[in-house]
């Protein structure tokens, strides 16, 4: 950030209908604030963008043209909104408001060039989602409103977000979250081991339990592979 010029963009939140929205109630703010983005329908609270940031898209925005949760790009442009005051200094700028939009060069999607676009790249709109938050003592649920653009940085991912990918180089990961392989299946190591095609491009965070490599496919996996098969056949 100190050599890199990030704009900061925070999200609408609201309850109440577009026509007669209200402030999120403090309390309730206060309950969602650090949850991540995959509890609030992929639209992060706090958005740090900066050009050639690479990113992932977390919701499905157009599936006809393969642009989908977990489609790979690099941000290329940043539509600020006309009043926002920004200084000539790198490091951090919070807007006032979130950019127009923001245009990103995606990987491996197939469409024709938009007018005035070089290929491959989209500008990224902001979505409006809803999430529910219950709140102690309170029986029905409080449905919040939010306002943003669907991705987050991809400086790193879990390996489910992975699947799918072929990376040039990975670090990995295979100490489980709580430290516990209960509930896992093979595919824990399998998928992020998967995604280099080379050995020497593949690291290891950090040391693991070789347990982690013993595990079994999950029941579902092996009913699906059974599935697969006999439709094959």
């Amino acid at each position: 950030s100190y050599h890199t010029k990030v704009y900061v963009s925070k999200a609408i939140d609201y309850v109440g209908k577009k026509s007669n929205r209200k402030e999120v109630p403090k309390k309730v703010a206060g309950k969602y604030k650090n949850w991540p983005n995959t509890s609030t329908r992929g639209l992060p609270r706090e958005l740090q963008l900066f050009i050639g940031m690479p990113v992932i898209v977390t919701n499905n925005i157009a599936t006809e043209l393969g642009i989908t949760n977990g489609t790979t790009g690099v941000v290329r442009s940043i539509h600020i909104r006309p009043g926002e005051v920004i200084s000539g200094d790198t490091g951090y700028h919070h807007l006032k408001h979130p950019p127009d939009y923001i245009i990103v060069e995606l990987d491996d999607i197939k469409m024709k060039p938009l007018a005035g676009l070089p290929p491959n790249h989209v500008p990224i709109f902001m979505k409006t989602e809803s999430f529910q938050v219950s709140m102690p003592g309170k029986k029905k649920n409080v449905n919040v409103n939010r306002q943003h653009f669907p991705i987050v940085p991809r400086f790193s991912c879990t390996a489910h977000k992975s699947q799918g990918q072929t990376l040039q180089k990975a670090i990995v990961d295979l100490v489980p979250r709580n430290g516990k392989t209960k509930g896992l299946g093979i595919e824990f190591s399998y998928v992020p081991l998967s995604r280099v095609k080379r050995l020497q491009d593949l690291m290891i965070l950090r040391p693991f339990d070789a347990a982690i490599l013993k595990l079994k496919p999950r029941q579902g996996y092996e009913e699906m592979i059974e599935d697969f098969k006999t439709k094959i056949d």
